[in-house]
């Protein structure tokens, strides 16, 4: 009878292992694109969006190593951020590789940018304003 016991828990405590496995798993997914002055953007509705300027029609938003042109739009303009530094920082979500992604002034609540990822996968891109946390977004390179 002890070896059937032992043998139950066991198997539960194996299922109970394979429960917290599976909720460990990576759940995230890239942020949903919003409209706003009359364009798609990636970002932070309300806040931040970023709209590619070049590239080849069906070609993917955000490239492997080929980069991009971006145009990049602070939407918050209450917060009176013309002429301050920005920085954009990204961050793999597989494998926690961060990178320095770009670095300007901001401009009538505009910049431009030249963006390049090194690895597919899901990237959260944070922006910082002042050196403080302004928006952040999960993108899709590809």
């Amino acid at each position: 009878m002890n070896n059937v016991k032992i043998k139950l828990i066991g198997v539960l405590l194996f299922a109970f292992v394979l429960l917290l496995t599976g909720c460990a798993e990576n759940t995230a997914e890239p942020s949903p694109t919003f409209e706003a002055k009359g364009k798609l953007f990636y970002g932070e509705k309300g806040k931040f969006g970023m709209v590619k300027l070049n590239g080849e029609s069906g070609e993917p938003e955000f490239t492997v190593e080929k980069g991009g042109h971006y145009q990049l739009y602070f939407l918050d303009d209450s917060t009176g951020i013309n002429g301050e530094g920005y920085s954009m920082t990204a961050t793999h979500e597989e494998t926690g590789k961060k990178i320095q992604l770009y670095k300007a002034m901001i401009e009538n609540e505009q910049s431009g940018a030249k963006l390049a990822f090194d690895q597919p996968g899901l990237w959260d891109i944070s922006v910082a304003v002042d050196k403080e946390p302004y928006a952040s977004f999960i993108v899709e390179v590809e």
